[in-house]
């Protein structure tokens, strides 16, 4: 795992190895602004299914900046997560909490809805 946000030696090596079954690495891609978050984002929207039950857990929490990570860095990037999230992102789209309307949040889940 990376030590801190920068450490993108750990992020190659972790996509070199390829196995993105550990679900904290969402935590890694919680600031798409963040290097090793650049490094992991592509890698985690491979192996959709995989990551599947992390994204789910990111998208019922409070932190609605990590959801705008989730779904720009990660899910925008896999057709295969629009998918298996649909109910998740019809959520988003239709009855958005404050925080989730003010990160508009609904907007983007609309448009992956609308993309696939």
């Amino acid at each position: 795992m990376p030590v801190d946000k920068f450490d993108t030696n750990a992020a190659e090596i972790i996509v070199a190895l390829g196995n993105a079954s550990d679900l904290g690495l969402l935590e890694w891609v919680q600031d798409l602004n963040w290097p090793v978050a650049r490094v992991l984002a592509p890698f985690l929207a491979n192996p959709g299914s995989v990551v599947f039950p992390g994204i789910r857990q990111v998208l019922t929490s409070n932190d609605d900046t990590w959801k705008v990570s989730i779904l720009n860095g990660v899910v925008a990037q896999s057709s295969e997560l629009i998918r298996l999230l649909r109910h998740d992102l019809k959520r988003l789209a239709s009855e958005p909490t404050p925080g989730e309307r003010a990160e508009e949040l609904n907007e983007l889940a609309l448009e992956l809805l609308e993309s696939k």
